[in-house]
């Protein structure tokens, strides 16, 4: 596959570019000279775009007529010039994968693209708003056409246009607020990554320091022992400063808009992870700081924790598909929400045992009921535990009263009684049947001393590989 160089000089970009071209571009890098005529080449384009040609020494000109004819007779573009030398750039990077999400066409595009605007000396890219619409939509409905399409990138979808809606869908940042944001291959492909790690972090071995010489903050509405500890370790073994900050040391308890603390950390940090009260605020942060956003925990969702899960059940099981998930608990919480989500992304057969009053919320049930089908998998709610742990590859719960909900607990603890594991509840699941909790644990609620202390108990390997999965949703969100 076509790749950049990771360098950041002028002759190992063009290298990177033309890499299957290594004979032809080592020769004419050979040239005594060559940074300074790429230089002039690509410098005398910008600010005189419509005689530059006539202004290039011909040294300089010589050189981009070589390049030119490098990469259109490799990629088969009949373009010149260094813009459109990455049309056939991209249409060589999408060829055969147009059923990739978008987000990570992107990464090839978008580096090629951020590459060569650092090149040029831009700090940041903007084009008049009368070129193209600063709507949303618009860039990346324009995405879909030239990336996931590039045989449509003609005329008025050139790569000129191309390369601006890109930009600005880069400026967004890529953020893991929920697992919507990603789909079955890539979640699975985060699991495998989870898996990458452990063999290296698990082991003492150095990672690539993708965030080196960056800043990772930590925001914390909620306390937190394992989520804080794992990524505050997984940021800094990636060569991060972290930096943890809770709300009230950042005035979010004290009334300041969100919008507005996002803003000042947007300006400071690289990448910001967060456990928020609602869902609402990773929204806000995500929209408001321009940074990449992952989702620590809110009320709707805990998509770090499906990861540091599921390398768990790989781990156990070798496998995903057909297997037999039993949640028996709260169906009203970011669990539930987030296994529904999993569940159906990898082929589990999710049966959820909650009370009456507690069903899992129908908008994410729609949505994995959906995901599920292609799967051949299914989501079930049911209120009969016995029936419902019978046959289980895997039982799994949560605490009945979740952070927040203190007030309510009383009530809580006499609606779920009945829906705990133990030694009764085990029994019905299959014998090499694991049992999994996200911790911290109630004991003698909603599971009991002797299962989760038990030799099917899973819970503390769970706790220990959420540092792998803090790893993995770095190295998914930072694009660079």
């Amino acid at each position: 596959m076509f790749q950049l160089s990771g360098y950041l000089s002028m002759k190992h970009l063009f290298y990177g570019r033309y890499r299957k071209e290594m004979l032809i571009v080592n020769k004419v890098l050979s040239e005594p000279d060559i940074n300074e005529w790429i230089m002039e080449y690509l410098q005398v384009g910008i600010h005189n775009a419509t005689l530059w040609w006539k202004n290039l020494t011909d040294a300089a000109g010589n050189i981009g007529y070589q390049l030119d004819r490098i990469t259109s007779g490799s990629f088969y573009s009949i373009f010149s010039g260094i813009d459109h030398q990455n049309l056939p750039m991209i249409r060589k990077i999408t060829k055969g994968i147009s059923g990739i999400k978008r987000s990570r066409v992107l990464n090839g595009i978008g580096d090629l693209i951020k590459t060569k605007f650092k090149r040029e000396g831009y700090s940041k890219f903007i084009w008049p708003e009368c070129m193209f619409p600063s709507k949303k939509e618009m860039y990346e409905n324009r995405i879909d056409t030239c990336v996931l399409n590039p045989e449509n990138i003609t005329g008025g979808y050139g790569i000129v246009h191309c390369m601006t809606a890109a930009m600005e869908v880069i400026k967004m940042a890529r953020s893991f607020l929920t697992l919507k944001d990603v789909d079955s291959e890539e979640f699975i492909g985060m699991v495998n990554r989870a898996l990458y790690y452990k063999s290296m972090i698990g082991t003492k071995k150095a990672v690539v320091p993708i965030l080196k010489e960056k800043y990772a903050g930590l925001l914390f509405e909620k306390p937190s022992t394992r989520t804080r500890t794992s990524f505050e370790v997984a940021s800094e073994r990636m060569g991060a400063h972290a930096l943890y900050l809770s709300s009230d040391q950042i005035h979010l308890s004290g009334g300041e808009p969100v919008k507005d603390v996002a803003r000042m950390l947007g300006g400071w940090l690289d990448i910001l992870v967060a456990r928020v009260f609602a869902q609402s605020t990773l929204t806000e942060l995500a929209k408001y700081s321009g940074l990449p956003v992952i989702n620590a925990l809110s009320d709707s969702e805990h998509p770090t924790q499906m990861i540091s899960d599921f390398l768990t059940i790989m781990e156990k099981k070798k496998n995903f598909k057909g297997l037999k998930m039993t949640f028996i608990g709260d169906g009203t919480n970011n669990i539930t929400n987030s296994l529904m989500m999993a569940c159906s992304m990898t082929g589990i057969n999710l049966t959820i045992a909650t009370p009456d009053g507690y069903q899992p919320d129908a908008s994410y049930k729609s949505v994995a009921e959906k995901i599920a089908a292609k799967q051949d998998s299914t989501v079930t709610v049911t209120h009969d535990v016995a029936g419902a742990a019978k046959g289980s590859d895997i039982l799994y719960t949560d605490v009945w009263v979740s952070m927040g909900e203190e007030t309510q607990r009383q009530q809580r603890i006499k609606d779920f009684q009945g829906f705990q594991i133990n030694s009764d509840v085990l029994k019905l699941a299959k014998p090499d049947a694991i049992v999994m909790h996200c911790l911290p644990a109630e004991r003698e609620l909603e599971i009991t001393d002797d299962v989760i202390e038990g030799k099917q108990s899973v819970a503390w390997q769970q706790g220990v590989n959420k540092i792998y999965g803090a790893a993995s949703s770095i190295e998914w969100a930072m694009r660079d």
